[in-house]
């Protein structure tokens, strides 16, 4: 791949999704594009960009997706779900009508997970509106989610057997999430670089494993931003590897729980 190939791969990436990849990471868009490219017909790397650039409508969306990393499971990290069904939830769940927002949702096992657990937690709850917002700027990824079906691979990994049995129904080798379950969660394709979502007063926000990908600058205006859309005393979950030290105070650390909760103060 040719230097300014990547340069003009690197800068669309950045500009449209807010992603930032240094000059070490060409391995990451060469393994993402080959297949593709080889699929085509297309002689080298830099003429399939090229070929690409010129016929897709929506090139930088295109190439964002391409770099996306969708990797998750249900109930990934274990001690953060506890801390939810121990501790935040039911305080959430007290106040009345929840508001949640998973964001880098992917495919649907993180929020998917959340309400089983709020169903756990109040069985005969119904709500006005949908409890869980989930987004992904991912349009693709974010039609899987909104369709529910799971693969046995998928169901095996993080699931216990007693909300595989409660919360999905079969369809020969896959598996469905309830409809009881799917109304819980709406599913929004949205770019947390550039979010338009106008939703606010959110109780708990969720966004792990997504700060990672950002400069220091933006993940700064990034948690600013969801400062501003928690409610008074509302908590923010970041990854096991993300920290706000060094970006924001205007969070204080939960103490009594097993993971790395931040509510917001003021």
């Amino acid at each position: 791949m040719k230097p300014e190939t990547f340069e003009m791969l690197r800068q669309t990436i950045k500009n449209h999704s807010g992603i930032a990849l240094d000059k070490e990471k060409e391995y990451l868009i060469r393994s993402r594009f080959d297949s593709l490219y080889n699929r085509n017909n297309h002689a080298t790397l830099d003429d399939f960009v090229k070929w690409t650039r010129e016929n897709n409508q929506n090139w930088e969306q295109f190439v964002s997706e391409q770099l996306a990393t969708h990797e998750t499971y249900f109930f990934r990290d274990p001690d953060m779900h506890d801390d939810l069904r121990i501790r935040i939830l039911p305080e959430i769940l007290a106040k009345g009508q929840p508001r949640i927002w998973s964001i880098g949702c992917s495919s649907g096992q993180e929020p998917v997970s959340i309400s089983f657990t709020i169903n756990q937690l109040a069985p005969e709850r119904t709500f006005s509106r949908a409890p869980i917002l989930a987004t992904d700027f991912s349009t693709r990824i974010i039609e899987k989610a909104k369709a529910g079906i799971y693969s046995q691979y998928e169901v095996q990994r993080g699931l216990p057997v007693r909300f595989l049995l409660s919360g999905f129904d079969q369809m020969q080798t896959d598996w469905i999430v309830k409809p009881n379950f799917r109304s819980m969660i709406d599913y929004r394709v949205d770019n947390l670089f550039s979010s338009q979502i106008a939703d606010s007063n959110f109780d708990l926000i969720l966004c792990r494993n997504v700060l990672i990908y950002f400069t220091l600058e933006d993940r700064r205006a990034i948690i600013n931003a969801l400062y501003e859309k928690l409610s008074p005393g509302g908590y923010l979950i970041l990854g096991s590897a993300e920290t706000l030290f060094g970006i924001s105070d205007k969070f204080q650390k939960v103490h009594d729980v097993k993971s790395i909760i931040n509510k917001r103060v003021g």
